[in-house]
């Protein structure tokens, strides 16, 4: 039992990095040093696994049997820690973004510059082409920082505004071709997620989506959804099995690419960010530099350090 509320705590970690913008669940989970085991076991499930745990649901030795083979424990334990820590914490995320957005992003600064280090010890191989993969991950990740304009994200922070206040009332359309838009936006977000260093919410505001589904959950418009979360469904059975051949077959380079995508999404979770009012409404813009002579710079290093120095206990404690 002491492991199942282990893998719980885990999984509730790797949910409240997936609510995070610009952090991605999967940096948490490799932090964790439980990434390769969750890309395997999701690997091995297909209808036959999930067929046939439900038909051994009447006898609880055959069903304890299937859910071993499938590490259905551990995935439970993970998908409810998930689950739960989001609900409680998305909104004590969001008032920390709201109320303390340097210093709340000075926390996963640091544990983000961490935790670059992890892949690479993992990495058997360190000749000099794999250094060159984790250049090309950083540049990958940093160009899509530039994907949104100034403009984009004005017009982004007013239609989460307007969500919050439950000012948008009009429903999405819903014709063949958006629904197949948001099925394409939900698989590529989940396969982003998958990857340690890209956020799938910041995937989705760059496809246009993150707000469009914001506003399908609270409308319980669950057309939409449903083609969504199919796409959801697809993307991460499919990639999963992409990212389990590649740890077989090219697990050093691929633990450098990771290194970069990590290395390279601290630019988007710069603490320090240009202040800027549309409508009466602040937002965040482009990176700055930071006043080094001032308490509030103080207190943000003192907060990163704290995000490091937990990476070091995690790091030490596997």
């Amino acid at each position: 039992m002491r492991i199942t509320i282990k893998y719980f705590f885990q999984g509730g970690l790797i949910g409240i990095g997936n609510i995070i913008p610009g952090v991605s669940g999967a940096t948490i989970a490799l932090l964790l040093g439980i990434y390769k085991r969750l890309i395997t076991a999701i690997d091995a499930l297909n209808i036959q696994s999930i067929l046939a745990v439900l038909k051994s649901l009447p006898n609880l030795k055959n069903f304890k049997e299937e859910m071993h083979k499938i590490q259905g424990g551990f995935l439970t334990a993970i998908l409810l820690g998930v689950l739960t820590f989001v609900y409680i914490f998305s909104f004590a995320i969001s008032y920390s973004l709201d109320h303390y957005h340097d210093a709340t992003y000075s926390l996963f600064f640091g544990l983000i510059l961490a935790s670059v280090v992890i892949p690479l010890r993992l990495a058997k191989d360190k000749k000099w082409y794999n250094w060159i993969i984790a250049l090309l991950a950083i540049v990958i990740v940093v160009s899509l920082s530039f994907g949104i304009t100034v403009e984009d994200q004005a017009k982004a922070h007013q239609k989460k505004t307007m969500i919050k206040k439950g000012i948008v009332q009009s429903n999405i359309e819903t014709n063949y071709y958006q629904l197949g838009y948001y099925f394409l936006a939900g698989a590529i977000a989940i396969s982003a997620m998958i990857l340690p260093g890209i956020s799938g919410s910041f995937i989705l505001l760059l496809m246009g989506s993150y707000f469009d589904i914001l506003l399908a959950i609270k409308q319980l418009n669950i057309l939409l959804l449903a083609f969504f979360g199919c796409g959801c469904l697809v993307g991460l059975i499919g990639f999963t099995k992409i990212m389990k051949y590649l740890l077989e077959k090219y697990e050093s380079a691929l633990m450098f690419f990771l290194s970069g995508l990590i290395f390279g999404s601290l630019y988007s979770i710069w603490p320090f960010k240009e202040v800027l009012v549309v409508d009466d409404m602040v937002f965040y813009g482009k990176n700055v530099l930071p006043n080094i002579y001032n308490l509030h710079f103080l207190v943000c290093l003192g907060v990163c350090l704290v995000g490091i120095i937990l990476v070091k206990i995690f790091s030490r404690h596997e």
